[in-house]
């Protein structure tokens, strides 16, 4: 049973998820890197691509996104996977924050 099916409705998506592998472009291996920015970046593309219709359809709902200063800054660390995923995340949820701002879903309800 998905979650629409159980409650009719889908009002909150919070994505708060996260974990970094230490190495830098040359040290870390591909298949570290791709888990990376499948955790920390595809994970919240695929919750919001089955959401976001959901939240349009039924006029209203909020997703809050959780990233890290390290998607900003650098903190000294080699993980570059993480920081590039995080920095993805960014721009990601300020991309879909402008497409789907006149839609109004944040803050109202029924």
């Amino acid at each position: 049973m998905t979650c629409r099916e159980r409650f009719g409705r889908i009002d909150v998506l919070h994505n708060n998820v996260g974990g970094s592998a230490p190495g830098d472009p040359v040290a870390m291996d591909e298949a570290v890197w791709d888990a990376q920015i499948a955790l920390n970046l595809t994970s919240v593309f695929l919750t919001c691509k089955h959401v976001l219709p959901v939240m349009v359809e039924q006029g209203a709902g909020a997703i809050v996104n959780v990233s890290s200063l390290a998607g900003v800054r650098y903190f000294g660390r080699d993980n570059i996977a993480y920081t590039a995923a995080k920095a993805g995340l960014h721009k990601f949820t300020e991309q879909i924050a402008v497409k789907y701002a006149h839609h109004k879903t944040s803050g109202r309800t029924r």
